[in-house]
C-alpha cells in the first residue's frame, strides 16, 4: 500500500490592536499554506535479486512533491543484513548522480546526505541506489526514508519503505582500471581539447559495456574554465559534451549507446576539455568511487565495481 505523508503550514489570522482614535482597527495577515508531500514512486522497484559486488543497485523510489529545494534526507538500513552490505549510497534523479556517495552508519544503520541542493518544482523522484558488498549473499536489505529537509525549513518525518532485496552470488565480470598517464604540465588559456585525464580499463570473465563515467573536479580554477568537457574511448568521443556540475562533478551517460570491451580487452578513456579561463590556478580531474565507471556485465545485466580501486588521480595542471 502506498504511503504518502503530508506537512501543512495552516493559514493564520493575526487581530492587531490599535490604541488611540477610540475604536480597533482590525488587520489580517494571511500566510500562505506549503505542502510537503512525498511517497514511493510509481516505479519504485519490486522485490528482486541483486548480487554481492554488484554496483549502484536501485534499491529504491521516493517522489517529492513541493515547491522547494531538499538539503537533506536521512534513510535507514532494512532487511536482514549488515551495516556494511550497503557499502556506498548514492541518490539519483534519473541517470544523474545527485549527490556524493555515503556510508551506513555503523552504530544505528542510517544513511544521511546532508548539504543537498535538489530543485524541486512540482515533483522529483530520487532514486536511491548502492554498491552491494562482496561476500553478502544471503542477505536481505532494502531502504526506508525516515526524514528530509527543505531549505528554510525544519526536519520533516516520514516513514517509508521501499520494497527489501534479497543478496544472491554469481560470478561477474570484472574490470580493472590502470594507472592514469596525465602528468603535471603547464597549459595556456585557449588551448582546445586538453587531456587532463587518461587511464585503461580491462575487462575479464564476461564482455563488459561502458555506459557513464563520473569524475571529480579538483582545483583552485574556477569550474567555468573548462568548457565542453568530452568523454573519449580509444580515440573516439562517446556520449555528449558537458560542463562541471553543482558538485563538482564531470559526468557523462550513455545508456542507449554503450561501449562493448570484450574479454582480455583493454580500452583507453579519456577526458579532454577546452581550457577558456583559470589563468594562474590549477585543475585535475580524480576518479573517487568503485563505480564512478559505470560498467555493466553484459551477460548477467548488473553493473560491476571497479577490481582492486583506489583512487584515480590525473596529474595537476597549471593554467597560464
Amino acid at each position: 500500500m502506498k504511503k504518502m505523508f503530508v506537512v501543512l503550514n495552516v493559514a493564520i489570522s493575526l487581530f492587531v490592536v490599535a490604541c488611540g482614535g477610540g475604536g480597533e482597527t482590525a488587520s489580517s495577515t494571511t500566510i500562505t499554506p506549503i505542502t510537503n508531500m512525498v511517497s514511493l514512486a510509481s516505479d519504485n522497484p519490486a522485490s528482486s535479486v541483486v548480487v554481492a559486488g554488484q554496483a549502484i543497485a536501485d534499491l529504491a523510489h521516493f517522489t517529492f512533491t513541493n515547491n522547494d529545494t531538499i538539503t537533506n534526507v536521512k534513510l535507514q538500513r532494512t532487511g536482514i543484513s549488515l551495516n556494511t552490505t550497503l557499502a556506498n549510497v548514492y541518490l539519483y534523479q534519473g541517470n544523474t548522480r545527485v549527490s556524493d556517495g555515503v556510508a551506513v552508519n555503523n552504530t544505528d544503520g542510517s544513511i544521511t546526505f546532508n548539504n543537498l541542493s535538489i530543485a524541486v518544482n512540482g515533483s522529483v523522484t530520487l532514486k536511491v541506489m548502492a554498491d552491494i558488498a562482496a561476500l553478502t549473499s544471503g542477505q536481505i536489505v532494502g531502504v526506508q526514508l525516515v526524514s528530509y529537509t527543505t531549505s528554510g525549513n525544519t526536519m520533516s518525518s516520514a516513514s517509508i519503505s521501499g520494497n527489501n532485496m534479497s543478496v544472491a552470488a554469481a560470478t561477474m565480470a570484472t574490470a580493472q582500471v590502470g594507472a592514469n598517464t596525465i602528468v603535471p604540465a603547464n597549459v595556456n588559456v585557449g588551448t582546445a581539447a586538453y587531456r587532463l585525464w587518461s587511464a585503461p580499463i580491462t575487462a575479464n570473465i564476461h564482455p563488459v559495456q561502458l555506459k557513464g563515467a563520473i569524475f571529480k573536479y579538483i582545483g583552485t580554477a574556477p569550474t567555468n574554465a573548462l568548457a565542453n568537457l568530452s568523454l573519449y574511448v580509444n580515440g573516439c568521443q562517446v556520449g555528449q559534451t558537458t560542463a562541471v556540475n553543482l558538485l563538482n562533478n564531470v559526468e557523462f551517460n550513455f545508456p542507449l549507446s554503450p561501449i562493448l570491451i570484450g574479454v582480455g580487452t583493454t580500452a583507453v578513456i579519456e577526458v579532454r576539455a577546452d581550457i577558456v579561463g583559470g589563468s594562474t590556478h590549477n585543475v585535475r580531474l580524480s576518479m573517487q568511487g568503485p563505480s564512478d565507471l559505470v560498467v555493466e556485465d553484459s551477460l548477467l545485466g548488473v553493473d560491476v565495481t571497479l577490481a582492486s580501486f583506489t583512487t584515480n588521480d590525473g596529474g595537476v595542471i597549471d593554467i597560464h
